[in-house]
């Protein structure tokens, strides 16, 4: 089994969301706990913020709870990266929650060595539907992925690490262009 990190940003102080969603499914996965490592990223919010994440989590032995203090996603998901130890770099976002499967379905596509990236399907329940991107792109459908849904083997990260001069929304489409 492969090692794998999963890097989940914090920034509008969601604590409920992040540990209802994100964390819980993460940690009912059907794959082993020790190959697991959560990485929960406190970006740019107060100093309160970082003690209460600290407080939730501590008690669960593979979560990281760190603070990137520059603002925005790309900050967040490089500062992430930089603490990781998993050979496969996952992101989602903290009001996902990932299927039961999803890390074994994750590690099996990467057991394949050309793959550096992949990406999955992100429901929205409210909308109750598929979310794709609504960025209009003229790439091939297989080089769309979703930030909250996305992973990276982490050499590609290191050698390729998100854009911090984007400011909004769709580093991942420039990381991978």
């Amino acid at each position: 089994h492969l090692k794998v990190s999963i890097v989940v940003g914090n920034h509008s102080q969601r604590y409920d969301v992040l540990h209802k969603y994100a964390i819980a499914s993460i940690l009912n996965s059907d794959y082993p706990l020790e190959k697991i490592e959560i990485i929960i990223v406190d970006n740019n919010c107060d100093k309160v913020s970082l003690t209460i994440l600290q407080e939730m989590f501590c008690k669960i032995g593979n979560i990281k709870i760190i603070r990137e203090s520059q603002q925005g996603t790309c900050f967040m998901r490089n500062r992430g990266l930089s603490v990781t130890s998993g050979e496969i770099i996952a992101f989602i976002d903290d009001d996902c929650e990932v299927d039961r499967n999803w890390l074994k379905r994750m590690v099996n596509f990467y057991s394949d060595p050309i793959i550096s990236f992949g990406g999955g399907s992100v429901f929205d329940v409210k909308l109750n539907r598929y979310v794709r991107s609504e960025v209009n792109l003229k790439w091939r459908q297989d080089l769309h992925v979703i930030g909250g849904n996305m992973s990276f083997r982490k050499e590609i990260l290191l050698e390729n690490q998100f854009d911090t001069n984007l400011i909004y929304d769709n580093d991942e489409f420039e990381l991978i262009s």
